[in-house]
């Protein structure tokens, strides 16, 4: 079982939403980051925000999205990344260490509990005890 978290800020640095989802499927660790950083581009798109910074501490996935770097078990989601970034103006995906992401971390322990859950204007209080910088922002 694995699980992703995200934050929207805005420009002002206000949470905008935050959002966990839980997967039943086991899955390699790289192919789940990879499928975590194109929840949150989907989830822009579908939000219809064009201008979005996809924060992520999986370095592996952002090399793979950001250059012609190849690796074979998440080639195909990395291309959907690739894709959907192309359909944004000015966005694009960035690495952080892990430490810097503890708030998303927080949202994907919290998925397991939960499961795939969305919050306006906040991070629930189990989660947001942690000084981070967020997964997801959008100008």
């Amino acid at each position: 079982m694995f699980g992703w978290g995200l934050v929207a800020i805005d420009q002002s640095n206000s949470v905008v939403l935050s959002a966990c989802r839980k997967e039943g499927t086991v899955t390699d660790p790289v192919l789940a980051e990879a499928l975590g950083v194109r929840w949150g581009l989907q989830m822009a798109k579908h939000l219809n925000w064009n201008t979005v910074t996809i924060i992520s501490d999986a370095e592996v996935v952002v090399n793979c999205v950001n250059s012609n770097y190849v690796f074979a078990a998440i080639d195909h989601i990395i291309q959907d990344c690739q894709e959907l970034l192309l359909d944004m103006d000015r966005s694009h995906v960035v690495y952080v260490k892990r430490s810097l992401n503890s708030v998303a971390h927080s949202l994907v322990k919290l998925s397991k509990e939960v499961g795939c859950r969305t919050w306006l204007g906040h991070v629930p209080s189990q989660s947001n005890s942690h000084t981070a910088v967020p997964m997801f922002t959008f100008i």
